[in-house]
């Protein structure tokens, strides 16, 4: 699967809280606990698409786990 790039308003949405998933992958959900400290502090759109970033490069190195498969294929079917 290629990924969206990390302007794709769905990776957006998951930082900022607006879409909940249960992923499989740990890596994910720790990330997104600290991230929602992060958008408490700051939603500022250069943050939020920071994030997304960050997010999505989380995702891209490690596509190959299938936990990673998985929870893709629930984001973006």
């Amino acid at each position: 699967m290629n990924l969206p790039p990390a302007t794709d308003h769905k990776w957006q949405d998951i930082v900022t809280g607006k879409a909940k998933y249960q992923f499989e992958f740990l890596a994910a959900k720790i990330f997104l606990a600290r991230v929602g400290m992060d958008i408490a502090r700051d939603s500022s759109p250069a943050n939020v698409q920071n994030l997304s970033n960050e997010l999505r490069d989380l995702f891209e190195k490690n596509a190959q786990l299938g936990s990673v498969k998985k929870d893709l294929q629930k984001i973006f079917g």
